[in-house]
């Protein structure tokens, strides 16, 4: 008994195959689309490289926020100001204090950490006689007002401090990972 073999031409060399090859012997070409896309070794890489590629991708993307240094402060400085402030003196058994307490108002959507208060003093001429820095270090919201107090031992006599007004020089977006 003789067994017949059906055979076909492949699509590509045109060489006699058998009729059940899904890839040709002589080209090396799969004989059906279908068949090509699920067993071609170039699909198989591509569907094992787009998820490493998107892991890749998103973490560059978390490490760029992680070191992100967020909003510049420049642009938003007259969103972060000083609304109200007024000076007291401490008297201290070891040397006279002057405390500068009031509320800053954030009239812009970042939140801002460490900001810098400039406090300047000035005479009853209005002149300036001195002015003292310092960082706060809470938390500043969007939209909100937010005690502060600065406290500064004075270089000149209490009679040349007669006002003071304060400033929010500078601040760190509160966004940011940078300590």
């Amino acid at each position: 008994m003789t067994e017949e073999r059906h055979t076909k031409v492949c699509r590509f060399c045109y060489e006699q195959i058998d009729a059940r090859a899904k890839k040709c012997p002589f080209c090396r070409q799969y004989q059906e689309p279908l068949v090509f896309l699920t067993l071609h070794p170039t699909l198989v890489m591509w569907l094992m490289l787009l998820p490493l590629a998107a892991l890749w991708g998103g973490m560059l993307f978390l490490t760029y926020r992680a070191l992100s240094r967020g909003e510049g402060f420049a642009k938003h400085q007259g969103e972060l100001r000083v609304i109200s402030s007024s000076m007291a003196w401490l008297e201290d058994e070891s040397a006279p204090a002057i405390q500068v307490t009031g509320e800053l108002e954030n009239l812009g959507s970042v939140p801002w950490k460490e900001v810098q208060i400039e406090v300047q003093f000035t005479d009853s001429s209005g002149h300036l006689v001195d002015k003292k820095t310092e960082t706060d270090r809470g938390t500043f919201p969007p939209r909100s007002r937010v005690p502060f107090a600065v406290t500064t031992i004075p270089n000149l006599p209490k009679v040349n401090y007669a006002a003071c007004k304060a400033y929010a020089r500078w601040a760190k977006d509160a966004r940011s990972s940078w300590f």
